[in-house]
């Protein structure tokens, strides 16, 4: 939602991974990364990422993680918008390509664990 009942289209689900575990990782997810999804979702169809009638019968879900030690709200939201407009443009795009996965799983890794 962009704003109270004015919803991004294409309508978007916002599923978090976890339960906020208290009143600012709270506020983080249900506040700032929703609002950052939305806004992102608002830019690749501004930027026609995503195709016109993406507006109309398209549905987005979008699942998200907030760190449960969130610090920053503005940060949380500018990641949101960030990262929801890239993945749009990946996934319309192709990307990534076979040569970007093959060289990704020649060392995968994750801000948790890496091999």
């Amino acid at each position: 939602m962009l704003r109270p009942s004015v919803p991004v289209k294409p309508f978007t689900v916002f599923v978090p991974k976890v339960p906020p575990g208290g009143e600012l990782h709270g506020r983080a997810t249900w506040g700032a990364a929703q609002l950052g999804v939305a806004k992102g979702v608002h830019e690749a169809v501004e930027r026609n990422v995503l195709p016109a009638q993406a507006g109309e019968g398209w549905v987005l879900t979008v699942p998200v993680w907030v760190d449960p030690d969130v610090a920053d709200l503005d940060a949380v939201y500018r990641n949101n918008v960030v990262a929801t407009r890239e993945a749009l443009r990946n996934a319309l795009t192709g990307r990534p390509t076979p040569d970007e996965m093959r060289e990704a799983a020649a060392a995968p890794r994750n801000p948790f664990y890496s091999t």
